[in-house]
């Protein structure tokens, strides 16, 4: 009887060693040493004595042999297709191990705030997920007014889709495209009826504000740095969107905003002009510095063709 084992002992780790497994299924294919031998690129006797360890690791016979002739024996040939999903197994670790090197398989945490970005962010992930269906990536979006850097600098979020400019250090900004930006203001504001207006029209106006954001922004968002007062007042720091736009509503001041914004904040007696002299808002891609995975760069370079390679310009256009 060629089991020689007790019914109970336990399989040595052994039985799993990969080039065993390949070893076997290759004397089993060949059923001759020779040939698995130049097969597998090693000498006769090396085939032969990885044959005689596996088979007194297993306690089993797996080939009869003669001079002239080489066979399985039954239990070869149940145990040859366990050795073949061992093999089968070691490959596939093999490749999400190269997948993961090279940023085609993992997890990745992405974060957005604001209108725009929020929206833009699905859409990327859509064609991420499509040319990498093997990472997992786990979307979390907030509000710009309460969130502007989308939990980046705490490191809730490895990347993160948002607008600039970023007042928060360490981290590194990738612009994608970029968005006009408007005036809110009361519709009882004497310059609400106007087409548009221009930055010295609202010099000294009282400013509606994120109680949240560092003067960085707060300056940004004011229009200073397209020459706006920077001794502007804040009349209004407010907690949250809902608050913003009631200060708007009851004429306590105006803000500069996205213009996607005039399409998801809409509230009686709050209106939105365009500003002739006020250059755009840029939105794109943060990260902090030093994080550059290949997973993140992978994503990075996604999100790039795909603003290269789409019409965003309806999209953006829409109020």
């Amino acid at each position: 009887m060629s089991f020689i084992a007790a019914p109970d002992r336990a399989i040595p780790p052994a039985t799993l060693e990969v080039r065993a497994a390949e070893v076997f299924v290759a004397v089993a294919e060949e059923l001759h040493f020779g040939r698995a031998a130049d097969r597998l690129h090693m000498t006769q006797p090396a085939v032969s004595r990885h044959i005689s360890r596996l088979e007194a690791s297993l306690g089993l016979t797996l080939l009869e042999r003669t001079n002239r002739h080489v066979e399985l024996t039954r239990e070869a040939q149940v145990f040859l297709a366990s050795a073949r999903d061992v093999l089968v197994s070691a490959r596939r670790a093999v490749q999400a191990a190269r997948l993961a090197v090279q940023g085609g398989v993992g997890q990745l945490r992405l974060g957005s705030a604001g209108t725009l970005p929020n929206e833009l962010a699905v859409r990327l992930v859509r064609a991420f997920r499509a040319a990498y269906p093997a990472v997992e990536v786990q979307l979390s979006q907030s509000s710009y007014v309460t969130c502007p850097h989308a939990d980046l600098d705490p490191g809730r979020v490895e990347l993160a889709v948002v607008r600039a400019p970023l007042s928060a250090p360490g981290l590194v900004f990738e612009p994608l495209l970029q968005e006009s930006r408007v005036v809110a203001l009361s519709a009882h504001h004497p310059l609400a009826p106007r087409a548009s207006v221009t930055l010295p029209e609202l010099a000294g106006e009282p400013i509606v504000t994120s109680a949240g954001w560092p003067r960085r922004l707060r300056d940004y968002w004011a229009g200073v740095d397209d020459g706006a007062d920077p001794g502007y007042t804040v009349a209004v720091a407010a907690s949250g969107p809902g608050e913003w736009l009631d200060a708007l509503a009851e004429a306590k001041g105006v803000s500069l905003c996205p213009r996607s914004i005039a399409g998801y904040y809409r509230k009686q007696d709050v209106i939105y002009v365009p500003v002739a002299d006020l250059g755009p808002c840029a939105v794109g891609l943060a990260w902090r510095a030093g994080d550059g995975s290949p997973l993140l760069s992978n994503f990075v370079a996604s999100a790039a063709s795909y603003i290269a390679t789409h019409n965003l310009r309806g999209w953006m256009a829409r109020d």
